[in-house]
């Protein structure tokens, strides 16, 4: 089987542990119960694990490995997929009301699938999962979305949701998603310390450190006030301000150490040599 028949897709995946071939698209299980059961007559005596036997548990360890692989297939396989499915259906179907890329609803599976196998949920509703899940992913995006009313859309209660929303981002390893980060306030803050600071520095100041934020975003990266420092002064070596390091590390309150840390952290992103900033204009910088 090389494609969905019902979406079409070809992101095709064997889930060894349900025994199931699942589309990683629509969460559509295209083979269903790989191990099935098989009845015996009365008198009938099984000697080993096979193909379509029922295992118990007390003959796990008579069968040894492989018995027990077909134990948990059997004894598991049924309940979980089922309600994998339905949580993957739900939290698409959520999503299509902001009308996201298609490519973003794989975002689904791969997040679940990695929470799943690093913390355990069986308390938590398939509805909460689902908006909490698809609140992170929105978030994650920067898609704007009232925490109340994609509750309400869900038919959840927005503190549970938003609970599971952000322990999914502790699992991930993105917390910063829920950050109330405001880096054109910090800009403007930090940029009211310094003595009759040009107004088209500070705004490309504003434009570079948002240009970053959204770089960092994309490979999981957590801008910082240290990250605002590295901006304020590589704008400044573009625009010849002559800031020393000093100077922008006091009013931005980030150590000079810190700040030459991710000076280099920046220009390694944007593979930018410091030895060419001399050269180049904020319309290279930002390309």
């Amino acid at each position: 089987m090389e494609t969905c028949f019902e979406c079409k897709s070809n992101d095709i995946e064997y889930e060894e542990r349900l025994g199931e071939i699942v589309c990683n698209t629509c969460g559509l299980v295209l083979i269903h119960q790989l191990v099935e059961e098989t009845t015996y007559s009365l008198n009938h005596e099984i000697t080993g694990p096979e193909l379509g036997s029922r295992i118990k548990s007390a003959d796990v360890a008579k069968y040894g490995r492989r018995g027990f692989s077909l134990y948990r297939a059997q004894k598991f396989g049924q309940t979980q997929s089922v309600y994998y499915v339905r949580m993957v259906r739900l939290s698409n179907a959520l999503l299509s009301k902001y009308s996201v890329r298609p490519d973003i609803r794989k975002r689904i599976t791969k997040y679940y699938k990695t929470f799943l196998s690093k913390q355990k949920i069986a308390t938590i509703s398939m509805e909460i999962r689902a908006a909490g899940l698809t609140y992170f992913i929105l978030k994650e995006l920067n898609i704007s979305v009232s925490p109340n009313d994609h509750a309400r859309l869900a038919g959840v209660e927005v503190k549970y949701m938003l609970k599971f929303a952000k322990r999914l981002g502790s699992a991930l390893g993105k917390p910063y998603v829920f950050s109330n980060l405001n880096v054109n306030g910090m800009v403007t803050g930090a940029g009211a310390r310094l003595i009759n600071p040009s107004a088209e520095y500070l705004g490309d100041v504003q434009n570079f450190s948002k240009y970053i934020e959204n770089k960092y975003n994309l490979v999981d990266k957590r801008f910082s006030r240290a990250t605002l420092a590295a901006c304020f002064y590589i704008v400044s070596l573009i625009r010849r301000e002559h800031y020393t390091q000093e100077r922008i590390s006091e009013i931005t309150q980030v150590s000079e150490v810190g700040l030459r840390n991710h000076v280099k952290m920046v220009l390694e992103l944007l593979n930018i040599k410091k030895s060419n900033l001399d050269y180049l204009t904020m319309n290279d910088l930002m390309r």
